[in-house]
């Protein structure tokens, strides 16, 4: 590969916000992001998603939470709200573990949970039977956790994402189908079969 192609792959890795996103100067460029789920079926007529999302916090990231709300309504998605309410000191289990409960039973479609790192509310999401949550910080894992692991939930760290990022990666996250690739599949169905054991 010539040093101008090598330049050009990693120009097309910074985010319009300046976000450097990773440092694959070898690999192609991504394909496009798809838009996601098919529109008569998680739309109105008005175009607004019918999806509905399980939110959760700890007191750290309240303030993402709530602009996650806000930015989502927006959007036109159904928002389940399962805390916590307010910046008083809490346990993140006691809101992440409901809200992935939601999400496993089929009672919310997908979920996002933020703490100060994200690190405790993801632990805590995939400890419930059904759920594959990745910890997120960047745009190429946001899309890629999608198309090759299905997540149904993802995690970001109040402290470590800023919020404009962090509104970006909620939104590849939500526009990104499964890929459906067999091999994907199969990989899935063995994590999955860890639950039984």
């Amino acid at each position: 590969m010539r040093t101008g192609q090598r330049r050009g792959v990693c120009e097309a890795l910074i985010s319009p916000h300046g976000h450097f996103l990773t440092d694959f100067a070898r690999l192609p460029l991504a394909k496009p992001l798809r838009t996601g789920y098919n529109v008569t079926e998680n739309h109105n007529n008005k175009g607004e998603s019918n999806m509905k999302i399980a939110l959760a916090c700890d007191h750290g990231a309240y303030d993402l939470k709530e602009t996650i709300k806000a930015h989502l309504t927006e959007k036109g998605y159904e928002v389940k709200d399962f805390g916590c309410f307010d910046k008083t000191s809490c346990d993140y289990p006691d809101f992440a573990a409901p809200a992935a409960k939601a999400v496993a039973s089929g009672e919310c479609d997908m979920g996002v949970l933020t703490c100060t790192t994200g690190i405790g509310v993801s632990i805590t999401a995939n400890k419930i039977k059904g759920i594959r949550c990745a910890l997120l910080g960047d745009l190429m894992s946001a899309r890629l956790t999608r198309e090759h692991n299905d997540t149904n939930m993802m995690a970001i760290g109040a402290g470590v994402t800023g919020e404009m990022l962090a509104l970006e990666i909620v939104d590849t996250w939500l526009g990104t189908e499964f890929s459906h690739a067999e091999r994907h599949q199969r990989r899935i169905d063995k994590v999955m079969a860890l639950e039984n054991n």
